[in-house]
């Protein structure tokens, strides 16, 4: 009777672990796509910024900023200016500096994450790139129609 009853308990064990597995791989499924939206609105957030501090530029010279902490307080006004009210950290990798895309001026005309692992595929239809195979794909730009720039993974201008 005793061997029986061990049976059944380590049946009962493999069934329990089996079940646990397939939620955990669900969660963390729910996660990166959790994850994937966070990144979509801050990177929005981000290109509204920038594009914000171009337009807000006192007299006629319209430039984009040299480092994304002048989105938290503009250095150009007197007052407290913020087009941002903090600098966001990548959702994906927040230990990780942004990668940014610099004008031929040195300023930043957007921001993209650099982690590199796979979008878990159309997470919205409002993401930046549709057919986009990495993360580091979706490139949230000042303005969309902007063709001229470089791309950098270490936050300094090319």
């Amino acid at each position: 009777m005793n061997g029986f009853t061990m049976l059944i308990v380590l049946g009962m064990v493999a069934l329990a672990s089996a079940g646990l597995s397939l939620v955990g791989s669900r969660y963390t499924k729910q996660v990166q796509r959790d994850k994937e939206q966070e990144l979509l609105i801050v990177g929005r957030m981000y290109a509204a910024a920038l594009q914000r501090y171009y337009d807000s530029a006192p007299g006629n010279l319209k430039r984009y900023p040299k480092t994304l902490d002048w989105l938290a307080r503009d250095p150009r006004f007197a007052g407290v200016v913020r087009h941002l009210r903090k600098v966001y950290p990548d959702p994906l990798q927040p230990d990780k500096p942004w990668g940014l895309a610099f004008d031929s001026n040195g300023g930043i005309v957007g921001v993209f994450s650099v982690n590199y692992a796979q979008p878990l595929g159309p997470a919205s239809p409002l993401a930046p790139v549709a057919d986009a195979r990495r993360y580091s794909d979706w490139l949230f730009l000042a303005d969309p129609k902007l063709t001229n720039f470089t791309l950098s993974i270490t936050g300094a201008p090319p």
